[in-house]
């Protein structure tokens, strides 16, 4: 949302931005000069008494009809929504706003015909953010000129480095000469972190200069055993010094810089950010052959692509390039010229959502 805000050619003077509650985001935002609606949005369905529900969805009532407010106070013609989640709510909301378009950005699979009905019946265009995501709308031929796809760009500016970065892996105590892989993801069971950790302490024996970190947390999870289990089998593997956690991470771009190939083990991604940033960069990948990585990974030429929680491929996979350097480092090169080819910088994204959203020339916020 942010590298949007910032390169959007709309001027700030026209668009208001409702976001959950007052808060970082927010901050950041105003910063750059734009007027923010804040309200602590309920989310119904997460509560578990029957009481709370209640509440949860009236609260939800009350920010809509707060929310319409300001839309016709503004004289607001255009909602859009960053997410699905917040879809929802403003399909609800374009009710009491009739005449309002609605476009909706999809970056997930939504689950559940019945909402998926509701969102593509409401609004106007739909944004995705890969073919996968659009045929889990499973929308007819009829209604195709409804989707446009557009891949999530990448800040390049940050993104500018091509050599290893040895400050971090001396931070991480990893020694010279080692070849690193990493996994960048929020820890969440369908991200494949089991997965990973184990084929990593398959791989360490045979490949004693192999490192491996996981870049991370569990923050926004409400279950914290998985990742616990998951540290414990490092911990049972005594590879501690090899295998490293080091949590959330707000530089992300120099850690992946100082990996040799980048992994990710995610069960049907919807994308795969970590993915697009690790070809800038020029490093090879290793992906589960599901979701949004057949569609970023060239498998043999970009990096090798594995099927979703097959351990034993990981590892083999990890192995060959481990094995097999100056393979790796072609792959990177050739998958930096695959991403010029056919993904966005963050700027060419944001033209191609402007697009979108100024095709209706009576558009004015």
């Amino acid at each position: 949302m942010l590298r949007f805000l910032e390169r959007t050619s709309i001027p700030r003077e026209r668009i208001t931005c409702a976001v959950s509650s007052e808060g970082p985001l927010s901050e950041e935002i105003v910063k750059l000069g734009y007027g923010v609606y804040s309200a602590r949005i309920p989310i119904p369905g997460l509560e578990k008494n029957i009481i709370d529900k209640i509440v949860s969805w009236v609260g939800l009532i009350r920010y809509c009809f707060g929310l319409a407010g300001t839309v016709r106070k503004k004289k607001i013609e255009l909602l859009y929504a960053n997410n699905h989640r917040s879809g929802f709510i403003l399909a609800a909301l374009k009710k009491f706003c009739p005449g309002t378009r609605l476009v909706v950005h999809i970056r997930d699979r939504i689950d559940g015909v019945l909402k998926t009905k509701v969102l593509v019946g409401a609004s106007d265009r739909l944004i995705v953010i890969s073919q996968y995501v659009t045929q889990g709308l499973g929308i007819d031929s009829s209604r195709a000129g409804l989707v446009t796809r557009i891949p999530s760009g990448v800040d390049t500016d940050i993104f500018r480095y091509n050599q290893k970065d040895s400050r971090i892996r001396k931070t991480l105590g990893i020694p010279e000469g080692s070849f690193v892989f990493g996994l960048f993801c929020q820890v969440l069971p369908w991200k494949g972190i089991r997965e990973y950790i184990e084929a990593c302490i398959i791989t360490a024996g045979p490949c004693p200069e192999a490192f491996f970190i996981m870049v991370g947390d569990d923050s926004f999870s409400e279950e914290t055993s998985y990742f616990t289990e998951v540290k414990r089998r490092v911990i049972e593997s005594e590879l501690e010094g090899r295998i490293i956690f080091t949590g959330f991470k707000k530089d992300v771009e120099n850690y992946i810089s100082c990996v040799d190939v980048v992994v990710s083990t995610s069960f049907g991604e919807p994308l795969g950010q970590t993915l697009l940033q690790a070809m800038v960069l020029g490093k090879p990948v290793i992906a589960t052959r599901s979701g949004g990585p057949l569609e970023i990974v060239a498998d043999g030429e970009t990096g090798l692509l594995v099927e979703p929680a097959d351990i034993s491929s990981l590892s083999e996979a990890m192995k060959k390039l481990y094995n097999n350097r100056e393979t790796a480092v072609r792959m990177g090169s050739r998958g930096k010229a695959r991403f010029s080819e056919h993904f966005l910088t963050a700027g060419e994204m944001t033209a191609k959502i402007d697009g979108v959203l100024l095709e209706n020339p009576g558009s004015r916020g």
